[in-house]
């Protein structure tokens, strides 16, 4: 893989992480590979699809304004979270990295998790009312926020009905579109209580 990501990159690749459905166990055979790729000298931030994969690049310097919520794309913020599997799902680090990997990779969450939430109710928000390839990850998401209220703690910690629930959503949409829109619903309340 790294061999083809040098013939799409034109910068040295640091490190290669496994993020989206895979990585969280909920993949399936209609689904594509994502990974989180981060390179050297890179400004920005960018999404490469190729052969069934996308590749999330990131620049070092974007990907710390990332973790701090200063950037304004809300469909990179939303899924910050997967630095949580980041370290479980490397697939490739430069030697020369792996040090400033770990502390890249820590996301301040007592600082951060409204930010990060109010990113994933927004970004949930236009999609909701119709199936949407992505709403599954509400259902791991409120679970997520849960445990974070009752440890404060982020850590990915899906129990197996979640898991059913997520998986029927992607075979049948309609099947799980109630379970879905009531983990939007606990999301949207959590932040509008915080608001208050």
């Amino acid at each position: 893989m790294l061999r083809s990501l040098d013939n799409l990159i034109p910068y040295k690749i640091l490190a290669v992480y496994q993020c989206g459905s895979t990585a969280y166990g909920l993949n399936n055979e209609t689904s594509d590979e994502d990974y989180t790729v981060i390179v050297d000298n890179y400004c920005g931030a960018d999404i490469i699809k190729d052969d069934g994969a996308d590749y999330f690049v990131f620049g070092v310097s974007y990907f710390e304004k990332l973790k701090r919520f200063e950037t304004k794309l809300t469909c990179f913020k939303v899924w910050i979270d997967n630095t949580v599997l980041a370290k479980a799902n490397l697939v490739y680090i430069d030697d020369s990295f792996k040090e400033q990997f770990d502390s890249l990779i820590q996301v301040d969450w007592d600082a951060y998790f409204y930010k990060w939430l109010e990113a994933v109710v927004n970004y949930f928000e236009i999609r909701i009312e119709y199936p949407d390839k992505s709403l599954y990850h509400l259902i791991r998401i409120k679970r997520e926020v849960q445990n974070f209220l009752e440890t404060n703690e982020l850590k990915y910690n899906v129990s197996e009905d979640d898991f059913e629930l997520a998986r029927a959503y992607r075979k049948n949409p309609q099947s799980a579109i109630p379970s879905v829109k009531e983990a939007f619903s606990y999301l949207k309340q959590i932040l509008e209580e915080k608001k208050e």
